[in-house]
């Protein structure tokens, strides 16, 4: 069958809703040329279309007329964040971060990165900051890819760069559309692109890397 994203999914999701693991959804001959699109299977776009395949019956030798356990185990996936400040990462930062029911403590490494497993249907997880006094809910698996407007809008924003550019501090009314130039052009500016503010490969690349995903 095909299965046509939707806004909010990501591959982990989909393929949880359809008891496969995701490797086994992606590596798939007829995603191939999904694959060659996006860069993370877990950063597609809406409209994207995923080819899913027939799941194989399993099967357990059991004696009748007794109770048994059955133990499910739920797949997880990896979980990386980087943290930065202004585009610089904060270094051995503190943190805290609520995973559904647990609680996961520790720094950054010196990129200001961090990782962790989380359930792979997992829709959102929070992240506390002690040192700074802040907290972050984060949403899991709804970020487009970096080459849409949507994708590269909230990566800006998750950079600072956006609502610095919307003139948030001058109380300025601004377009949405002039918002997200400017934006880009100051993206452009810092990595040595040509300032055009407009959404290119090589900027869409660029905000791949410095976002990190």
């Amino acid at each position: 069958m095909h299965h046509r994203v939707q806004q909010g999914e990501c591959l982990a999701t989909i393929a949880a809703k359809h008891g496969h693991l995701w490797k086994d959804i992606w590596s798939h001959p007829e995603n191939a040329t999904l694959r060659d699109k996006r860069k993370d299977p877990n950063v597609l776009l809406p409209g994207d279309t995923l080819f899913i395949p027939d799941k194989e019956p399993g099967g357990a030798a059991a004696a009748t007329n007794k109770r048994h356990h059955f133990k499910i185990h739920l797949e997880k996936v990896a979980l990386h964040l980087r943290l930065t400040g202004a585009l610089e990462p904060l270094k051995n930062e503190p943190y805290e971060l609520q995973i559904g029911r647990e609680s996961v403590t520790g720094e950054t490494d010196s990129e200001g990165k961090l990782e962790a497993e989380v359930p792979a249907d997992l829709a959102e997880v929070t992240l506390f900051l002690p040192r700074q006094k802040q907290s972050y809910t984060l949403a899991l698996g709804k970020l487009d890819p970096p080459d849409s407007a949507g994708g590269a809008e909230a990566r800006l924003r998750n950079l600072r760069l956006l609502r610095e550019a919307r003139g948030e501090a001058r109380g300025e009314a601004r377009g949405e559309a002039a918002d997200l130039a400017e934006a880009l052009a100051a993206f452009q500016r810092v990595k040595e692109i040509e300032e055009t503010g407009t959404l290119d490969e090589a900027t869409a690349s660029a905000l791949f890397d410095e976002h990190g995903c």
